[in-house]
């Protein structure tokens, strides 16, 4: 009788411990109230940030009606920093109007070229746009709100070390027209991109939150989405190698970006609106590149490792360069 009441009671020890494992490993899941994860900040903040859901959500809407329907804003990756709390929101985003009625391409239309060459230069341009044409996003945009504040007018954009207000994100379609006009004189320089750009972009959309293979792994990341698009690895771009592995900030010659200008894999471009999908992006005031993953002319997003990117909006006035891969460097 004894030795059975042990038993009975070391197998309640063990669900009792059992369970508590349990507890503690699923913490994060139970700390979760409507997608705000308060795990990393004080419960003040976090009445502020789920204050904050809904005008921002009405805020982005308001300011990308003319060309997106927008919807399922969600609130996470949330971590107090500096001054202040950044957080990422997430949504759904789909571009609404067809890519000819977009003021880059009216640009191109009224330009009023007959060139062979231009006119095959914008039916391709046209053509990779309305892929994104009525077809559901997933969208990030990385924000940052100071210590004290609550109202989205006080919300700013990460700019590594520095911020951009909110208000960056705000769509002129003066400037958009002219970048259309710029591109016009791009065509000259236009190439056919040496690797399948749908297949690098289906490869980083499926792979961006997997476990880095290194802890610096942008550029390795980003190698292996061209190589998963039928780019030729080599004895100068292979695995473990400092132009596939490396990004090439602060060198004269090597790393990812220099060798794919090198190449002529990618161009350096001044127009974002060339950025197509398929695009490299380089920080140029830190060691950092991703894959443009998301290029309609008017929004540009880009996916990523280390810290995991999927369909990040890059706003304007951000300190970067695009590599485009169907430009020739000029």
């Amino acid at each position: 009788m004894k030795f059975i009441k042990f038993i009975f009671k070391t197998i309640i020890r063990l669900i009792f411990l059992i369970f508590l494992i349990f507890l503690i490993l699923n913490a994060g899941r139970f700390l979760q109230r409507g997608n705000l994860n308060f795990l990393h900040i004080g419960k003040e903040n976090h009445k502020v940030l789920k204050d904050l859901k809904e005008p921002l959500e009405k805020y982005l809407k308001e300011n990308y009606k003319a060309y997106y329907d927008l919807k399922n804003i969600k609130i996470k990756k949330i971590k107090e920093e500096d001054g202040g709390i950044s957080f990422t929101g997430n949504f759904k985003m789909t571009l609404n109007k067809k890519p000819e009625d977009l003021p880059f391409f009216k640009a191109l239309e009224d330009s009023k070229i007959k060139d062979p060459q231009f006119l095959k230069y914008k039916k391709y341009l046209l053509s990779l746009a309305n892929k994104n044409y009525n077809k559901n996003q997933e969208t990030s945009i990385n924000f940052f709100l100071p210590y004290g504040k609550n109202k989205v007018e006080d919300l700013k954009l990460k700019k590594n070390k520095d911020y951009l207000p909110i208000t960056n994100l705000k769509i002129d379609d003066d400037i958009l027209y002219k970048r259309g006009q710029r591109a016009v004189k791009s065509f000259a320089y236009f190439k056919k991109p040496v690797f399948n750009l749908d297949k690098s972009v289906k490869y980083c959309r499926e792979n961006w939150n997997r476990e880095p293979q290194y802890q610096n792994d942008c550029a390795n990341f980003v190698s292996q989405c061209l190589v998963a698009g039928g780019l030729k690895e080599n004895e100068d771009f292979k695995p473990q190698h400092i132009n596939y592995i490396s990004t090439g900030y602060g060198r004269e010659k090597t790393g990812l970006v220099k060798y794919l200008e090198k190449n002529n894999i990618h161009g350096l471009i001044k127009n974002r609106s060339l950025a197509v999908e398929g695009s490299v992006v380089y920080w140029n005031n830190f060691s950092h590149v991703g894959l443009i993953t998301y290029n309609d002319t008017i929004l540009i997003k880009y996916s990523a490792h280390t810290l995991a990117k999927l369909n990040e909006i890059i706003p304007e006035k951000l300190d970067v360069k695009f590599y485009s891969p169907i430009i020739k460097s000029n």
